[in-house]
């Protein structure tokens, strides 16, 4: 994966302070400044690339609002709309902070979100997480996390989740945690 515009930028920056301190000595530094030169060239391109895409995107999405806002569709149809517009700004949101700020990525769990949720259920009712109200938990998951199938988990999605148990992810969880038990046994064994 490329890293973010954040971190390239950090990574120039660094590598320009240390040219600073340099002395000038023939063909090697006039080299490492051009070589430096065309990082910056080649970022500020991608830099480019990247904004004309999602100022591309936007512009289609504006299109779209508008012939919407012109047109008579029922409640349902424009719910849907709505909820596909917030869907699609959440997307470019983040996308944007993971450039800008690429320390805001999430953890990836190789778990789905449905056994996710079943394994936040068990620690609430085993009380190894306090009875808060689950919207706390469903933000920080939201925010902090995601699976390999899920660059973002929606709060919608697992607020309507969270009480739909079923036998399929409770035998997958119950697998999980005879594997943590046998893991468990494996480092008292190891002590």
């Amino acid at each position: 994966m490329r890293s973010s515009f954040a971190e390239q930028f950090r990574k120039l920056v660094r590598d320009y302070e240390r040219l600073k301190v340099r002395e000038v000595d023939g063909r090697d530094c006039w080299y490492e400044i051009e070589r430096l030169h065309q990082r910056i060239e080649k970022l500020l391109g991608e830099v480019r690339h990247w904004s004309a895409v999602m100022e591309q995107e936007l512009q289609g999405r504006w299109d779209l609002q508008q012939l919407v806002r012109k047109s008579d569709w029922s409640g349902d149809a424009l719910q849907l709309f709505w909820n596909d517009q917030l869907q699609f700004y959440e997307s470019r949101l983040n996308q944007w902070m993971l450039q800008m700020e690429p320390e805001s990525q999430r953890c990836v769990v190789n778990i789905s979100v449905r056994k996710m949720l079943m394994l936040l259920r068990l620690a609430r009712d085993v009380e190894l997480l306090p009875d808060d109200p689950l919207k706390h938990a469903f933000v920080f998951i939201t925010k902090h996390f995601r699976t390999a199938q899920q660059e973002q988990i929606s709060y919608e999605s697992i607020r309507k989740k969270y009480s739909q148990m079923d036998s399929v992810a409770i035998a997958e969880v119950e697998g999980l945690l005879r594997e943590c038990l046998k893991k468990l046994a494996e480092y008292k064994k190891n002590l």
